[in-house]
């Protein structure tokens, strides 16, 4: 592996100091590398598309944090590329290297010396009176959500389309194991070996005494039906791995399954998820 396409987080990567050195790394070592020039609108970085890889691109090295890799991920899971996540951010749980080890990383790619790791990935459909509105996928989460005021709201959560439950509570997230160490994690959910193939269901402040997170295989479907609660005038809103926004209505149903898209990450740090879990303990 010796081709390479660098996606890096403005805010973090100023003037691009850290990818203009590891692009001149690569290039020495005889390699091909070229970095995509981002636009910053507002706080928002709108990052890449699969229009901007050049042919022959082998790995996509991604410079930030673990949303910085998602939003990467997201835009070019089309394109069926690993991805390099290089942490210049915070948490860093996707990420496999640092600036500080990323030059030896290099190294091992060119000797071929990685792996390749697989992650599932959702499928959320939104129906309003029964026709398809907004279909996206996500890598981390899908989350349905009040946003105005403070009134809690009613959803009622369907599986494989057999009624389980009504939840009273701000909102829903579900998520992958992947996910599971994201808004899940700061809901009160479980943390999750990420190669675990499954869907996680987390109420956001729920009502009760006694809503735990529930957890349901891969090939499940959770269907989420917003009710109608006169008392409330908020809006809800449904967002795909914190990036794609959509307003619902009362009635509308949000569809989660597995998709048929995986996440490729590129993994040379021997470092088992255990580590990096008591690590940021």
């Amino acid at each position: 592996m010796k081709n390479f396409f660098i996606v890096a987080n403005p805010l973090k990567d100023r003037e691009g100091l850290y990818s203009n050195r590891i692009c001149q790394y690569i290039k020495n070592m005889g390699g091909t590398c070229s970095i995509y020039s981002y636009e910053l609108i507002g706080n928002a970085c709108n990052y890449t598309d699969c229009k901007n890889i050049p042919e022959g691109v082998e790995c996509i090295i991604v410079l930030g944090g673990d949303g910085t890799l998602i939003q990467a991920s997201d835009d070019l899971n089309g394109l069926n590329l690993p991805f390099l996540g290089v942490n210049i951010g915070t948490l860093g749980y996707l990420t496999d290297t640092d600036m500080a080890n990323v030059y030896d990383t290099i190294d091992l790619l060119f000797k071929d010396q990685y792996l390749i790791d697989e992650r599932m990935m959702l499928n959320g459909q939104i129906y309003r009176d029964d026709k398809l509105i907004f279909e996206e996928t996500a890598l981390n989460d899908v989350v349905l959500n009040r946003s105005g005021n403070l009134s809690i709201m009613e959803y009622d959560v369907y599986v494989n389309d057999e009624y389980l439950t009504t939840y009273m509570a701000d909102g829903v997230i579900l998520s992958t194991a992947t996910g599971s160490t994201a808004y899940s994690l700061s809901a009160g959910g479980p943390i999750i070996q990420p190669n675990a193939n499954l869907i996680l269901m987390t109420a956001i402040c729920p009502h009760s005494l006694n809503s735990r997170s529930i957890i349901f295989g891969a090939e499940d479907c959770v269907t989420i039906v917003i009710k109608d609660n006169k008392k409330a005038a908020d809006r809800r809103v449904a967002t795909f791995d914190g990036e794609k926004f959509i307003d619902c209505l009362p009635g509308d149903k949000i569809k989660v399954c597995r998709s048929k898209k995986i996440a490729k990450f590129i993994k040379t740090n021997k470092a088992s998820f255990l580590e990096r879990i008591r690590d940021k303990m």
